[in-house]
């Protein structure tokens, strides 16, 4: 299936750039149209009409994989520029386990994003805001190839990518922060932790407020780990219990579709991905234990 999936795209490049149907011609184009610092994806009112298809897909891929997985097929095979087409057809490879024919989709899917990048427009510098909709299917497609990535232990491909995300929409409206931040503990750039937690020292999400705590700890700053420490634990104490407990409940590995914040399983979903991190500290588990008993 994915084989003559990819030999129709190679084909259909050929076909387009023959025709001088590529750049403005083409269903999808990158422009900035009200900002010179603001990159816009634009879509012909064919790809509008595809976005709306790939909607109604989204919908049915867990009830009618297979149903979809065809339907996803004959898109990308019609509209190799409908980015949200790779992204699905790759999380049902996926969940099938056919994980490097998931990784290639991406890749493909990025190669034909590429394509449309005009000059003056830098991965991972010019501004791509989650605003505008019509940037939304090539930052989910591009995020999916990192999160991909992030699963087989990749964490340098997978940095590059989620940092490209960050940089180009810093509101991160997608929350890759959680996994750059993952994957700068396992690569052991403290640095890069710190200065990512710092960018979003607001933030909420429990990886980057937590993840200040340790790294500080970890640069023995002790008294600016205990003051964001207190200022975790007031928004997000579950996830302090959790830290200091000596055993920990495993968790299931896939996500549910939606995490309440602050709740006891959000503690244990940040435990079971960052907890190695703070047992591999010395000290940073009873530096946590100390402070909750003044």
């Amino acid at each position: 299936m994915y084989a003559n999936v990819r030999m129709f795209i190679g084909w259909w490049t050929i076909v387009m750039v023959a025709s001088g149907r590529a750049g403005n011609d083409s269903d999808v184009w990158l422009d900035r149209p009200y900002d010179d610092a603001v990159w816009c994806f634009e879509f012909s009112e064919r790809m509008q009409d595809v976005q709306d298809r790939l909607c109604d897909i989204m919908d049915s891929i867990y009830d009618s994989p297979a149903k979809a997985e065809r339907k996803l097929v004959k898109i990308i095979e019609s509209s190799p520029h409908a980015f949200d087409a790779y992204s699905q057809l790759a999380y049902i490879l996926w969940e099938c386990k056919q994980t490097k024919e998931a990784i290639e989709l991406l890749k493909e899917g990025f190669s034909k994003a590429k394509e449309l990048f005009p000059k003056g427009f830098v991965l991972g510098a010019s501004k791509l805001p989650w605003g505008v909709l019509e940037n939304r299917p090539f930052l989910r497609m591009y995020g999916s190839l990192g999160v991909r990535y992030w699963d087989l232990g990749d964490f340098t491909a997978a940095k590059k990518i989620f940092e490209d995300i960050v940089e180009m929409n810093p509101d991160d409206n997608q929350g890759v922060r959680e996994l750059l931040c993952s994957c700068y503990f396992e690569l052991g750039d403290k640095e890069s932790v710190l200065k990512l937690c710092e960018m979003y020292e607001d933030d909420a999400m429990p990886a980057i407020m937590f993840g200040r705590v340790l790294v500080l700890f970890r640069f023995g700053r002790l008294d600016e780990a205990r003051r964001a420490l207190l200022e975790a634990a007031k928004y997000s104490g579950n996830v302090a219990m959790e830290i200091m407990k000596n055993k920990h409940k495993a968790v299931k590995t896939s996500k549910p579709a939606y995490i309440v914040s602050g709740s006891p399983y959000e503690a244990q979903l940040y435990w079971h991905e960052f907890g190695r991190h703070w047992q591999e500290t010395l000290g940073a588990v009873e530096f946590v234990r100390r402070e909750a008993r003044r």
